[in-house]
């Protein structure tokens, strides 16, 4: 009660202070106070000062400037641009603001608004010096040294000392050349002003430009004696020497440096990035020692970490990280580390770890992003994206502008079957990062299917200005060359990217889809067996060698090519699958087993080749003898999906329903959200193997396709609801259903059930009708009879 009292009282106090004069007054008491607080070096108290006054008077100009200022010595640009509009704004005589946005929009580049603003000023003020002063920057800036050099004389004779002036007279002389007269200008405005940094810093890049070393190197010498605290200028003579191939006398600069300034970090940490390019060992060495001084200093611990895992010491490398966690637990540079060991352990595929740590970051921190990112891979690796959207949701929370987390979301939402969400949240992505590979390709790749094709170029163009040597950019961007039929900008693609490998296959396949764009297809395919003598496991390439052989009608050729690139490359699965794929298209099953068995011979392992002979066997009507396809192939290779999945489908094809449901139940004990065989399990559940025990399995299992998106999960679940009479509920999500895919007979067949046990006939004889013509014109003659023995009740 004593201090809500004491609060009440401030407030009237506050109040009938403020009101004994007017706002404009107290508000120029909190300018004249801020000001008198930056005289005293107190710039944080001066800031409250100022925003005390816009808080009593908004209206006045003067503090929002001030602010400006504030903003200018801490580099704060976006602020000071934003406080210096605002004092314009209201004010908009005021000349200082005008001439300070008129001095960001040159450091912008944009000179026309920076004209505008020197030019504001001096329609009213003709021998404002900072006006002029800025017209001459501008006027130099594009190269009008005339007008440059007439602004500053204007200015010289207002005041012969003024060092901008000067400054600019200096740079726009040794822009046209006259270095000897900008040295002299310098070196007399410096007699006056010794300690100018502004000068000696023109006076530095006309020797580089010159690059007249050795004076560079006696200017950042003195400078050291004059200013022996200042890290800048030692970084800036340790780089100049080490330019030079001058290591030694670079490291040396450094290291009395940090003799003479044990506690400054910075310089140590100049020394240690130094050494790492000549010598990782003692760069290591030296950072033990760091760390041995100072056990608090994280910055070492992570040098140490990343120049351990160049050296490809990596256990010692985790044990570096664990020594971070043991010495900050629970602090931002111990849960660092528990990520920096999480992700480790997550591309080790030891997701047990990666659960562990991120469960000890989360628990202290849970809204660390980085652990909420890895989080939603563990979650989307799983199969599990409900979890990843709401982790990533979270994530994004924090960090609207975190394009890392909105790629995910994206990836996400398509596991999902969210499709427009997915496209928002790689378009966001692509926004916020325009040269984002992942996004920038995803939004190119839909711009590219809906005949965007401008547009696609655009995005890629704008991502390759970010990374104009990732070779994923270059592709895309020579596939859209292709389908504008632009030749010279596919040859352009070509060249970059030989720019980084003078032998990329890629760029020799691009030759390649030109020349078969133009149906040049004897010159595409010598392209192409180019591409392929670099690498063999070029699918594309061999994809496009098939169809340029096909399109110029030389099929034996093409088969002889294959027959001998698959003598050359035994272990290359491409040749086999080509070939065997030709044989089956001309129905030569024979030719087409014996090539799949030849590959089978050559790689135990090759799934594709289980695959394709179960194809073949089931072309041929013999479902068992594919069944025997599968089953070598799982015995080789026991837990694969590939193999086992489509074994039990095929196994449901031919009515051995139990063996399909062993099928699925063992799959869901190693991965249990699959939701795929969850769905298929639960309909031989309630379609097969029914009872109330099942069924209310099948219940269970399919709990979460209730909001899915996908018809046919959600027609599952459905159907479970009412097989144990849930038949409202049943009616209204087959009525969804059926709303996404009316064309599909089963679930036409299910709403019609439904209908049906609700005695409403008129609706049920429609739905069971329509699922009678479907099913007809599928051929599916055991839903046929199921919808004639309802339709015969009727």
């Amino acid at each position: 009660m004593k201090a809500l009292r004491y609060t009440l009282i401030s407030a009237l106090l506050i109040t009938s202070l403020v009101g004994c004069g007017s706002s404009a007054e107290s508000a120029a008491g909190f300018i004249e106070s801020g000001k008198a607080l930056l005289e005293e070096g107190k710039p944080k108290k001066a800031s409250l000062e100022f925003r005390n006054a816009i808080q009593i008077d908004p209206t006045q100009a003067e503090p929002f400037y001030q602010l400006a200022l504030l903003d200018e010595k801490n580099q704060n640009w976006k602020g000071m641009y934003a406080n210096l509009v605002t004092t314009e704004q209201l004010d908009p005589t005021h000349k200082s603001a005008s001439i300070k946005l008129g001095q960001l929009y040159l450091l912008s580049g944009d000179f026309e608004k920076a004209s505008e603003q020197a030019k504001k000023v001096l329609d009213v003020d003709a021998g404002n010096i900072h006006a002029l002063t800025l017209h001459a920057s501008i006027a130099m800036k594009q190269q009008n040294y005339g007008v440059a050099l007439d602004d500053v004389e204007r200015v010289l004779s207002i005041d012969q000392n003024n060092i901008e002036a000067l400054s600019v007279k200096a740079v726009t002389l040794n822009e046209q050349g006259k270095d000897i007269e900008a040295l002299a200008i310098i070196d007399e405005a410096l007699r006056s002003d010794v300690d100018n940094l502004a000068l000696i810093a023109i006076k530095l890049s006309i020797y580089e430009k010159r690059k007249d070393y050795v004076k560079i190197e006696v200017i950042y010498q003195s400078l050291i004696e004059q200013k022996p605290d200042e890290i800048w200028v030692v970084k800036s003579l340790a780089r100049l020497l080490n330019m030079q191939d001058r290591f030694e006398e670079a490291k040396t600069v450094i290291e009395q440096f940090v003799t003479t300034h044990p506690d400054n970090n910075e310089a140590k940490l100049l020394l240690i990035a130094l050494m790492q390019t000549r010598d990782s060992e003692a760069t290591l060495v030296l950072l033990d020692k760091y760390i041995a001084v100072d056990e608090t200093n994280f910055d070492f611990y992570y040098l140490k970490v990343g120049l351990q895992l160049k050296l490809n010491q990596v256990d010692d490398a985790m044990s570096s990280l664990k020594s971070i966690i043991e010495k900050d637990p629970e602090g931002n540079n111990g849960r660092k580390a528990e990520i920096v060991l999480a992700n480790y352990a997550y591309q080790k595929g030891d997701l047990d770890e990666v659960n562990v740590r991120l469960d000890r970051v989360l628990k202290v921190a849970p809204e660390d992003e980085e652990a909420l990112i890895l989080k939603s891979k563990l979650g989307l690796s799983k199969g599990n994206a409900d979890i990843a959207i709401t982790d990533l949701r979270l994530a994004l929370r924090n960090n609207p502008e975190s394009d890392k987390a909105m790629i995910l979301l994206g990836q996400a939402y398509m596991s999902n079957g969210l499709q427009q969400l997915a496209e928002d949240s790689f378009r966001q992505a692509l926004d916020v990062n325009p040269s984002n590979v992942v996004a920038a390709i995803f939004v190119a790749e839909k711009l590219l299917k809906s005949e965007n094709v401008d547009r696609a170029e655009r995005v890629i163009t704008t991502a390759l200005s970010g990374s104009p040597t990732n070779n994923t950019l270059l592709q895309v961007l020579g596939q859209i060359k292709l389908v504008k039929k632009d030749w010279a900008g596919s040859e352009t693609v070509v060249d970059a990217l030989r720019s980084a490998n003078k032998i990329d296959p890629t760029a020799v396949y691009f030759e390649g889809r030109i020349l078969q764009g133009q149906e040049k297809y004897a010159l595409a395919i010598d392209k192409y067996k180019a591409a392929l003598a670099i690498d063999p496991n070029m699918l594309t390439a061999m994809q496009q060698l098939t169809f340029s052989y096909l399109k110029s009608g030389d099929k034996p050729e093409l088969m002889a090519y294959l027959e001998q690139f698959i003598s050359e490359h035994t272990q290359n699965m491409i040749g086999y699958r080509i070939l065997s794929n030709l044989y089956i298209n001309d129905k030569s099953w024979l030719q087409a087993t014996a090539i799949i068995e030849e590959g089978l011979a050559a790689d135990v392992n090759w799934q594709d080749g289980y695959i394709l002979l179960a194809n073949i066997k089931n072309i041929e009507g013999k479902p068992e003898e594919a069944i025997k396809a599968y089953l070598r192939g799982i015995k080789v290779m026991p837990n694969n999906d590939a193999l086992v999945l489509p074994l039990a489908s095929q196994y449901e094809g031919i009515g051995k329903f139990s063996e399909a449901k062993v099928i699925y139940e063992q799959v869901l004990e190693r991965s249990p959200d699959v939701k795929v065989v969850i769905n298929n399990l639960a309909s031989l559940l309630t379609d097969q193997f029914r009872s109330e025990a099942n069924l209310r399995k099948a219940l269970a299992l399919t709990a979460d396709f209730e909001k899915s998106v996908e018809p046919y999960f959600m027609d599952t679940y459905a159907w479970a609801n009412a097989q144990l009479g849930h038949l409202e509920k049943a009616q209204g999500l087959l009525e969804i259903v059926i709303s996404k895919s009316p064309n599909v007979a089963v679930f036409n067949y299910h709403l019609g059930s439904v209908y049906f046990e609700q005695a409403e006939t008129i609706a049920a004889e429609k739905y069971l009708k329509q699922a009678k013509m479907l099913a007809e014109k599928q051929g599916d003659a055991d839903l046929v009879m199921k919808v004639d023995s309802l339709l015969s009740t009727l």
